[in-house]
């Protein structure tokens, strides 16, 4: 190329530029060229990052899901271990209490038998069994029962002592009762004569309650099935939630006799005890004396008569009744021909008096009132028209309570319950 071609080409192309540059199309150009390469660049890392992203996250769920075994594993066998060690701990402690119980048992029935082959309690094993032993079988239960085991206060305690010997023979009885004197006293002691002989009081210590006495029968002796071979008496003292008339073993016998040598051998093995409840009186027991007057003829020179010519109560041949701690008491008579007198004394001046059923509400009729005052005490005598009042039984009055109105005061006797009026024994 010729040198002045080449030199209209450079200014041709300077020109060129230079309105590129007035019209600021380089710089555009050059900022798409740059613009466009980082995009491109950014597309790439992004695409290849995602792809980054994605395979990471799966090796770390890989990852994860593997530990997560092998934690739930390790879990298992641990908790496998543990309820394996429990098992064995129980299976452990069944065994010792296995063999706990069966050494109890097995001594608890060693006992029992031991003690009832010996004593007889708590079974009696019987001859049979007794038989393999030396000595005389003690097959005889000795024991005290009552008809009822609540009493009131002032009753007569009756208990049967019995017998029973298992087909053996026995002739000869002692027993030894213990008991609480401040509970109970003693009364008697009763045998059915048409089967023993005779009966011997060795003993009565009311002081410290104790009973002894024998009863014999013919040498031949007889057997017992639960037979009544005494009866004791007591009257109930005070009130007591439990007292028990306890039989002595090592003070009783019961002697059987051998054919071979004559010689009384004890086979007592067991006793029993009883045991009762003493209470209050439910009902207070009023007894009427007999009077030989006619129907509403006892006044007041009778009642005198009655009482021993006296006008406050004696100590003996009276039964006089104290309603309250302040002097006042009642007595009552009656007659052959139905007739029933009370006679009330008190301190104070006596209104009036009636005499209710406490069940029904019927008030007796009273026919005839009388009052005196003697002594410091003021009297009012009744009589009491029956025909029109409830009788229980013959002789018997029950349910009664008894209003008196004085001066100053009332008065319901019994406070609780009722009364009974018994005419005669």
């Amino acid at each position: 190329m010729k040198e002045k071609t080449r030199k209209i080409l450079k200014r041709v192309g300077a020109g060129f530029l230079l309105g590129l540059s007035f019209l600021n199309f380089g710089t555009g150009w050059g900022r798409q060229k740059a613009k466009s390469v980082p995009r491109r660049a950014q597309n790439v890392r992004k695409e290849t990052k995602e792809e980054l992203d994605t395979e990471i996250k799966q090796v770390a769920d890989i990852a994860e899901s593997e530990a997560q075994n092998v934690i739930n594993q390790e879990t298992q066998e641990q908790q496998q271990q543990q309820q394996m060690q429990i098992q064995q701990q129980a299976q452990t402690q069944t065994q010792q209490f296995l063999r706990y119980a069966t050494i109890g048992g097995w001594g608890v029935a060693m006992a029992v038998f031991f003690t009832s082959m010996i004593f007889n309690s708590p079974f009696g094993l019987g001859k049979a069994v007794l038989s393999v032993l030396p000595g005389e079988p003690h097959v005889a239960v000795l024991s005290v029962t009552s008809k009822q085991s609540t009493w009131q206060v002032d009753d007569e305690v009756v208990v049967d002592v019995k017998l029973a010997t298992n087909q053996e023979k026995a002739n000869y009885f002692k027993v030894s009762l213990q008991y609480n004197p401040e509970v109970l006293k003693f009364q008697k002691i009763k045998i059915d004569r048409k089967k023993f002989d005779n009966l011997e009081q060795n003993k009565i210590d009311q002081k410290n309650g104790q009973i002894t006495f024998i009863i014999r029968k013919p040498k031949k002796g007889d057997d017992f099935k639960k037979d009544v071979i005494a009866q004791i008496s007591f009257k109930a003292l005070t009130k007591s939630d439990k007292t028990v008339i306890a039989l002595l073993q090592k003070n009783s016998l019961v002697l059987k006799t051998k054919k071979k040598d004559g010689k009384g051998y004890n086979i007592l093995g067991k006793t029993v005890s009883a045991k009762l409840k003493i209470i209050n009186r439910l009902n207070e027991i009023v007894k009427c004396q007999k009077v030989d007057v006619v129907k509403s003829r006892m006044t007041r020179e009778e009642w005198e008569r009655l009482i021993k010519g006296a006008p406050v109560p004696l100590k003996d041949g009276n039964n006089w009744v104290d309603l309250n701690d302040s002097g006042a008491a009642l007595l009552c008579a009656y007659s052959d021909d139905g007739g029933v007198y009370v006679l009330l004394r008190n301190k104070t001046k006596i209104k009036s008096i009636s005499l209710d059923n406490n069940l029904t509400g019927d008030r007796a009729e009273i026919e005839k009132v009388d009052n005196w005052a003697e002594g410091g005490n003021y009297f009012r005598t009744v009589t009491i028209n029956t025909n029109k009042w409830l009788r229980e039984k013959p002789n018997k009055f029950r349910n009664i309570v008894v209003n008196v109105d004085f001066d100053v005061s009332k008065l319901r006797w019994p406070k609780k319950g009722s009364a009974e009026f018994v005419l005669g024994k």
